[in-house]
């Protein structure tokens, strides 16, 4: 975002696209400036501030959707790696899709692959389930 040359217009095409086809995430990179390579000296630098508002926007829609998509695996059944790490007594892994699951902590699923049904969404779009198998 805010790469030099990046007019008002190309950016809002990109907003929609990216709206469009509702990725389930977004990685955001904001260009800076960076000595002895060519892009710092190419024209029509876009303002800093003007980057700043584009990437909050992107990182809005990308909250929005990335909500979106997890919520529509509530209720679901998903198979789901469990890594070691425990937090509040709870451990997490990840789906096949990369949505994040958290279960009660069992040192016995560590590193293994469970069945588990995605049951509610935290404010951080970690999806609570419950071990099935």
């Amino acid at each position: 975002v805010g790469f030099p040359g990046e007019t008002d217009d190309e950016f809002e095409k990109t907003y929609i696209f990216l709206k469009s086809i509702k990725p389930s995430f977004l990685h955001i990179f904001p260009y800076s400036e960076r000595e002895n390579t060519p892009a710092i000296n190419f024209p029509d630098k876009v303002a800093h501030s003007v980057a700043t508002e584009r990437v909050t926007r992107l990182e809005e829609l990308s909250n929005e959707q990335h909500q979106e998509f997890c919520s529509r695996a509530i209720g679901t059944q998903e198979n789901v790696l469990f890594e070691s790490s425990v937090k509040g007594g709870m451990m997490f892994g990840y789906t096949g899709t990369y949505l994040r699951v958290k279960v009660p902590y069992d040192r016995s699923k560590i590193n293994t692959i469970c069945r588990v049904e995605l049951k509610e969404m935290d404010n951080s779009h970690d999806l609570l389930g419950e071990i099935i198998d």
